[in-house]
C-alpha cells in the first residue's frame, strides 16, 4: 500500500507505480521503454545471489512473520511529514508533547542521484516556555538517507525549523525529490509514513496453535491443506507442540522453497 496524493488514506498499488528497489531489480522488473515477451525459467547470477544472500527478502519474511504471529509492533507516528519535495524550503513550526527526543529523518523519494543531492536542514530550534534553545544554527546540508537525532530538556513544547533543497538539485541528472520526517520515537524506517483508516486487506488472525500456523502457511502458500505427511514433518518444527516464530519463519522458508509454490507462482 502507498500513500495516495494528498490523502492520508492508503490504496493498493501496481509495483510499477513505485520506485524500484534491489529485489525487484534483481527478480527482473522490465524497464517501461522495452517490451518483454518471454521469461527466462533460470535464474540469472545476479538474482541467484540476491535471493540466496540477499537481506531483502529474509527481511521482508522475517517481518511477515512477525506480523502473522502478531509480534510486529506498531509503527510509531511521525510528527511531521513534508511529502516529496523537489524544490525550494519549507518552513516547520511542529507541537512536540512531552517528547524527550527528537529524531530528523532525511529520506530519498525517488532522486536519481543522492550523492550530488544537497538537501538538508536549517535554523532547528526549540521554543516553549523555557524560552528557545537552537540545536542547529544556520544551513546544514544532510546526507539524503541520514538522521539526526536531539534530547529535548523539559519546558519545550515545539520545534521549529526549515527543510531545504538547493537550486542545484534540480538539475536533470540529479532530479532530486526528497521527504523529509521528525518523529519523536525511534522509527520504523519500513513504515514512515502516516496512514489512516482501515488496512486496504484486513490483517491475517494470528495462529494461536502450530496446527493453525501450517494450516494457515500451506492455504497462503500452496492454495491447499497440508497432505499427512507434510503435517507430520511440518509438526517436526514446533517440539512439546509450542508455537514459536523461528518455528514459523522456518516452515515459512521451507515452503517458498518448495517446488509447487514456485510453480504455482
Amino acid at each position: 500500500a502507498v500513500q495516495s496524493g494528498g490523502s492520508d488514506r492508503a490504496m493498493l498499488a501496481r509495483d510499477w507505480q513505485i520506485k524500484s528497489s534491489p529485489l525487484t531489480r534483481a527478480l527482473g522488473r522490465p524497464i517501461r521503454d522495452q517490451v518483454y515477451t518471454t521469461r527466462n525459467d533460470d535464474a540469472t547470477t545476479f538474482q541467484a545471489l540476491e535471493l540466496a544472500n540477499g537481506p531483502t527478502l529474509a527481511s521482508m519474511i522475517h517481518r511477515g512473520v512477525m506480523r502473522l504471529t502478531g509480534e510486529l509492533p506498531a509503527a510509531p507516528v511521525n510528527l511531521y511529514d513534508s511529502r516529496a519535495m523537489r524544490q525550494g524550503e519549507q518552513s516547520i513550526e511542529i507541537p512536540i508533547g512531552q517528547a524527550k527526543r527528537l529524531w530528523l529523518l532525511t529520506e530519498d523519494a525517488g532522486t536519481f542521484d543522492t550523492e550530488k543531492a544537497v538537501v538538508g536542514w536549517k535554523d532547528i530550534e526549540l521554543i516553549g516556555p523555557a524560552g528557545n534553545k537552537m540545536l542547529q544554527s544556520g544551513t546544514q546540508a544532510a546526507k539524503i538517507g541520514t538522521r539526526q537525532v536531539f534530547e529535548v530538556a523539559p519546558g519545550f513544547t515545539h520545534l521549529r525549523a526549515k527543510v531545504f533543497i538547493s537550486d542545484a538539485s534540480k538539475a536533470s541528472d540529479i532530479n532530486t525529490s526528497v521527504r523529509f520526517f521528525v518523529f519523536d520515537q525511534e522509527p520504523d524506517k519500513t513504515r514512515l509514513v502516516r496512514t489512516v483508516g482501515d488496512s486496504p486487506w484486513p490483517s491475517p488472525t494470528p495462529p494461536t496453535t502450530p496446527a493453525a500456523a501450517v494450516d494457515s502457511l500451506f492455504q497462503s502458500l500452496l492454495s491447499r491443506p497440508p497432505n499427512a505427511d507434510e503435517r507430520i514433518a511440518a509438526m517436526r518444527l514446533f517440539p512439546q507442540g509450542q508455537l514459536r516464530r523461528e518455528a514459523v519463519e522456518d516452515l515459512l522458508w521451507s515452503l517458498l522453497l518448495h517446488p509447487e509454490f514456485q510453480y504455482i507462482w
